[in-house]
């Protein structure tokens, strides 16, 4: 495009190079002669939908989006902008990824705070559609043009923002969180049933179980609250949140027991696995209540065998082997529990890691687990098998096995900025440093030197 054209210029210019008539243009484009007449000729020209900007590309031959940049100016300069072409020219930019084109609209937008409604729900529609990344451009801009304000707008633009954010970069994610926490009370107060849960789940991996604790009971409060409100409305309104109410409240619990858990403080989280399997859901009218219902109950019943098996009691190792054998996305941690309990009591369990030697495999690149799992709760309880993994072999002698997954570890360890994994991968090589071969010591001290640079 040369500078300083315009969509006409660019179409009189394809017109007269090609040697078209205008007719010949408007059948090109699938569109009438008259409105392809009345964008190139009419004084003050016809405004050009998206819509019909994206015919004549296609009868011009070009790629999609190709005269966006110069529809970008179209909306500012030669007619005042309004949403009937705005949103849909979001739209359009969303699908064909043109994220600068975006950008250039935002910016322009930046100053005139009318436009920040309008904006607002443009990138909710956005996020619906799961076009995410032009839904985060669009809620930085509401968030920055309302950043003086306590609005309800603003708590949503920054879950939204926090919520898109979690990724594999645990330090990245705690940042996230942090920047969060204080716009979580300002949230409707059903909304906040699912950023309490994506906020509990970011400190979970972290190890900050004190937090997880904190939050769980929030969760319990919020969930209580939301379900009496729920109970006086006769007609049921529309769920703005993802499940029913009532699994926010056993979800909560079942949290706050793996918490009790990795404190090995094991009567708590015996104590809290009770309270979601028995939980009340009498009240709850949800259709899809009776599926949660029953996952909740086997979870439970299946972790009250892990409990068992955490006290020393081996007989019940049958039933959890069944049930992971039963239930594919129950594996990871199942086997994480197994290891580390092995570990801890000296109990050969190879059996077991025979019959599930194909699911280990799919989890040593960290990027390959069950779909039930957030991506930083799978790669968090990866990295822990697989560590428990290594111990487990190198308490057996078998050092070229374990200095293998151990030092596989440390590096996933540092991809995902996980401190405390790393931590962890280094107290146990030094443990065993003795016995390591002169290749494995090698490897170690190139991987902790990276680090240190």
């Amino acid at each position: 495009m040369k500078l300083n054209s315009t969509i006409r210029s660019e179409i009189e210019d394809y017109i007269r190079i090609n040697g078209m008539t205008l007719q010949e243009l408007s059948q090109a484009a699938g569109m009438n002669k008259g409105i392809l007449s009345a964008v190139i000729n009419r004084n003050p020209p016809k405004p050009i939908a998206v819509r019909q900007l994206d015919l004549i590309t296609s009868g011009m031959a070009l790629p999609e989006g190709e005269l966006y940049e110069l529809y970008v100016d179209e909306c500012f300069i030669t007619n005042p902008p309004n949403w009937r072409r705005l949103r849909p020219f979001f739209q359009r930019c969303a699908e064909l990824e043109k994220y600068e084109c975006i950008e250039s609209i935002l910016h322009r937008l930046a100053e005139d705070l009318s436009f920040i409604p309008g904006l607002f729900e443009t990138a909710e529609l956005l996020y619906n559609q799961g076009l995410n990344k032009a839904a985060v451009l669009l809620y930085k801009c509401v968030a920055e043009g309302e950043r003086f304000q306590h609005s309800e707008r603003l708590a949503i633009c920054q879950y939204r923002l926090f919520s898109l954010s979690i990724g594999e970069d645990q330090q990245e994610n705690l940042r996230a969180a942090v920047r969060f926490e204080s716009y979580i009370d300002r949230l409707p107060e059903d909304i906040q049933l699912d950023a309490l849960c994506e906020f509990m789940n970011v400190y979970f991996p972290l190890d900050n179980m004190d937090k997880v604790i904190e939050i769980s009971e929030k969760l319990v409060f919020r969930a209580d609250c939301q379900h009496a409100i729920n109970k006086q409305n006769v007609k049921r309104t529309e769920r703005r949140i993802k499940h029913p109410v009532m699994l926010y409240k056993s979800y909560a619990y079942l949290m706050r027991a793996g918490a009790y858990g990795r404190l090995k403080d094991y009567d708590e989280a015996y104590k809290y696995t009770l309270l979601y399997i028995n939980m009340d859901w009498s009240e709850e009218r949800e259709e899809d209540a009776p599926t949660y219902i029953a996952k909740f109950q086997a979870w439970g019943e299946a972790n009250l065998n892990f409990h068992r098996l955490r006290q020393g009691e081996w007989n019940v190792l049958p039933q959890c082997v069944a049930y992971m054998s039963e239930n594919e996305e129950e594996v990871l941690q199942g086997l994480f529990t197994l290891t580390e309990v092995a570990n801890r009591s000296d109990v050969d369990v190879d059996w077991v890691f025979t019959q599930f030697k194909e699911q280990i495999s799919s989890y040593i690149e960290l990027n390959s687990f069950p779909e039930f799992y957030s991506k930083q709760f799978g790669m968090d309880y990866c990295l822990r098998f697989l560590i428990e993994l290594a111990v487990y072999h190198l308490r057996r002698q078998r050092y070229d096995t374990g200095f293998e997954w151990i030092l596989h570890s440390l590096n996933k360890s540092i991809k995902v900025k996980s401190d405390i994994m790393f931590i962890k991968c280094v107290r146990i090589f030094e443990e065993f440093r003795h016995v390591a071969s002169a290749n494995a010591q090698i490897e170690y001290s190139r991987i902790v030197k990276e680090v240190k640079t």
